[in-house]
């Protein structure tokens, strides 16, 4: 009912679907292309969790979560959770999901329930380039926490559809973040160097829990810009059974950048992009395995410390 592949294999028939048979970009998608292509998305969106474990889609009313942990109950009608919590979680397990992709999928998702649910003709209103970045975007997303290719997901003609909207999307964003690093550029080229050494001295304070890189800015380059990132994954660790070290590594995305000294804001992964800013940092980790045992508390200096007495270890010698 909640299987990975299933998901997969039923999204890709609905995008098939909308496949108009052309891959000439200049031929727009209808609104029943479209609903079928934002329909596909809803089973997409649910493949991430269902390959981690089914219980991630189950409703926590009811038998539903029993449902999903593989005890079925004679009778019994499973719910799954509702979109927006779908969203929510898989941000949480792919780094690339992050808040604007959320934004962007919860849009889709808007897009599709005002065409289901309403008697207005949502997307007939709405024109294709005014979402296909977006679709683009999540589906891409998506498959790469699935591991596969947006091609082997979207028929090629939705594909170029959605790409050449993407890429006028991004020229124009582009222009914008060029203009804006331009413009912080010529901010710090009129500082003279007391000021540079003072706004350099004036670190802000560090929030915990948020990851910050120092990376060179795009605009002053002599200086560094603060890259915020969302939640990290982690990859799968690996041991080295002769050093007895655990190796893994976090994956970090980039979602705002900031520099105090020539006050360049990029305010989301998208823009640092635009600004030839990398959007994703990993950062290795090496644990010995065996770690703290040496300081583990013996079993008599637990009772000690507890104050119950001295051990008996006489039991079962009878």
């Amino acid at each position: 009912m909640w299987d990975d592949e299933e998901f997969i294999a039923k999204a890709k028939m609905y995008f098939e679907n909308a496949d108009t048979g052309s891959s000439d970009a200049e031929d727009s998608i209808d609104s029943s292309e479209a609903l079928w292509l934002l329909l596909g998305l809803e089973f997409l969106l649910r493949a991430p969790l269902a390959r981690v474990h089914p219980t991630l889609l189950a409703a926590p009313e009811g038998t539903s979560i029993l449902h999903a942990a593989g005890f079925d109950r004679p009778g019994s009608n499973p719910r799954s959770i509702l979109t927006k919590t779908v969203v929510d979680r898989i941000s949480h397990i792919e780094p690339t999901f992050n808040e604007d992709r959320k934004k962007d999928a919860l849009f889709l998702a808007d897009l599709r329930n005002g065409e289901l649910h309403t008697s207005a003709a949502v997307l007939e209103s709405v024109k294709p380039e005014a979402w296909l970045p977006q679709f683009l975007d999540t589906v891409s997303s998506l498959a790469n926490h699935l591991n596969i290719s947006v091609d082997d997901l979207l028929p090629a003609g939705i594909v170029e559809q959605a790409k050449a909207a993407r890429a006028k999307l991004d020229r124009a964003l582009t222009a914008a973040v060029q203009k804006q690093v331009a413009e912080a550029k010529g901010f710090y080229t009129r500082l003279r160097v007391d000021e540079v050494n003072a706004r350099l001295a004036a670190r802000p304070a560090r929030i915990p829990g948020v990851v910050i890189k120092e990376i060179e800015c795009p605009a002053c380059t002599k200086n560094s810009a603060s890259v915020r990132c969302g939640p990290g994954r982690a990859s799968q660790s690996t041991y080295n059974e002769d050093l007895g070290t655990i190796a893994y590594n976090i994956t970090y995305l980039a979602e705002s950048l900031e520099c105090r000294v020539c006050n360049l804001t990029l305010g989301n992964t998208n823009e640092i992009v635009a600004a030839g800013v990398p959007r994703l940092y990993v950062n290795e980790y090496e644990e010995d395995r065996y770690e703290g045992w040496e300081n583990a508390v013996s079993e008599t200096d637990a009772i000690e410390r507890l104050g119950i007495g001295e051990p008996d270890f006489e039991y079962g010698n009878d």
